[in-house]
């Protein structure tokens, strides 16, 4: 979030983390891990999304693993 403000600082964001997480609809930006991924993957798929951006993609190499089926949801 501290790259986003760095190089956008107009740019709305949301860390969508922990256990009392929301989304923001106003935000340009959701950041989250692949364990909430998973975890929330229904609700998260209820959004309209633009782009997905995966870092540390060896996290969805295996395409049979629960983050990749989540993130290819």
């Amino acid at each position: 979030m501290v790259e986003a403000a760095r190089f956008r600082p107009a740019l709305k964001t949301c860390r969508y983390h922990g256990p009392s997480r929301k989304l923001d609809p106003d935000a340009d930006l959701v950041i989250t891990s692949y364990g909430v991924l998973r975890m929330d993957q229904e609700k998260l798929r209820e959004q309209s999304w633009q782009i997905l951006v995966l870092d540390e993609a060896q996290a969805i190499k295996n395409p049979e693993s629960q983050s990749a089926q989540a993130a290819f949801s």
